[in-house]
């Protein structure tokens, strides 16, 4: 007698998956692949069970089935595909079981020794889509004539991202440091702000001061995190250019006196800044401004003299007339002022008197 002596059945399983990485938010469809080996040395091997913890029983799906036969030192594959999504930096692990049973097995609890299973797991990871936000600054007005005028700023953040939301924690400028914190500001945080369509909006208006020329230009910056806890940011700038106001003045001049005095007015009629008196001169006499006691016998005047927004400057002089210097009885003489503003641009106003003798 020989006694022939079962050899129990082997099984072992892989699982892997394609792709092993996918972006959150894309719903990617992800292949995975099983394969069964019948490591037995003896014996064929039939599959009667392929489970996946997460996807349930794989009989059916995609080209997976049961009930094939592996025979010995063989194998058998297939595959079915399932979309993997979820949060950022996060995983997902699903663990396929397939059992399988020799011919000796009889479906018998009294009889277990020839059904066999074995597991294996494949891990697809979930990357981050990385968010990104748009800051767009603008001012009003651009340009503006000199020395101030009074700037609206408008600041717009929108999340480009179409999967995460994000929150906006801080709004900051070069020049004015937190927009939240300003007088009269509608700039607050935080703001949440919806993945692609999310848009927030503020505004603040300050005084702006310069002088002609000059150009005003500050950066704004917005951040915040995604709700994966990942820094955004960006940033904008505004320019808003100072004009040059032209200088503008008059000069008045009236006789006070039959006998020779006269009054010199010269008005700053700019409405940006102030005027620099630099010189006055007389058609009819050489130097008002000095006193000689043979043409000029007294003078208040004297120059250069600064001259305030709206504001004059007066004097007087009094002036020896001859009789050559008379015109059909009268005399007549001009005055003219040369008058400068801060960018050195000049204007010489003038005007004359008249003195009628009898």
């Amino acid at each position: 007698t020989v006694t022939i002596v079962d050899v129990l059945p082997k099984i072992s399983v892989t699982k892997t998956a394609d792709p092993t990485s996918v972006l959150e938010g894309s719903g990617t469809l992800v292949t995975f692949t099983v394969t069964v080996d019948n490591d037995s040395t003896a014996d064929p091997l039939t599959i009667t069970a392929l489970t996946d913890d997460i996807h349930g029983d794989l009989n059916g799906q995609g080209d997976c089935a049961t009930g094939i036969t592996i025979a010995v030192g063989g194998s058998y594959s297939c595959s079915f595909t399932a979309i993997v999504d979820g949060q950022a930096f996060t995983s997902e692990t699903d663990t396929v079981t397939a059992v399988g049973v020799d011919d000796e097995y009889v479906d018998d609890a009294t009889t277990p020794t020839n059904k066999v299973s074995a597991s294996d797991s494949a891990t697809v990871t979930i990357s981050d889509d990385e968010a990104m936000i748009e800051l767009i600054k603008t001012a009003d007005p651009t340009s503006f004539n000199e020395p101030s005028e009074d700037v609206t700023y408008t600041f717009t953040v929108n999340n480009l991202s179409d999967v995460d939301t994000v929150t906006i924690n801080s709004l900051t400028d070069t020049v004015y440091v937190d927009l939240t914190q300003i007088a009269g500001t509608s700039c607050a945080v935080p703001q949440n702000l919806v993945p692609t369509t999310g848009t927030y909006t503020c505004s603040i208006t300050v005084e702006v001061t310069g002088d002609a020329g000059e150009v005003h230009t500050n950066v704004a910056t917005a951040k915040g995190v995604d709700d994966d806890g990942v820094t955004v940011m960006d940033d904008d700038d505004a320019t808003v250019n100072i004009e040059d106001v032209p200088p503008a003045a008059m000069l008045a001049k009236t006789a006070t006196m039959v006998v020779a005095t006269f009054e010199v007015v010269v008005t700053n009629k700019s409405s940006a800044e102030e005027l620099t008196l630099t010189a006055l001169s007389d058609d009819m006499f050489p130097d008002i401004m000095t006193v000689d006691l043979v043409t000029i016998l007294a003078s208040t005047c004297a120059v250069p003299q600064t001259i305030a927004v709206g504001a004059s400057y007066s004097c007087t002089f009094d002036a020896k007339i001859n009789a050559a210097d008379l015109v059909g009885g009268s005399h007549t003489n001009t005055v003219t002022a040369t008058v400068k503003d801060n960018e050195g641009t000049e204007v010489k106003p003038f005007d004359s008197a008249t003195v009628s003798f009898d």
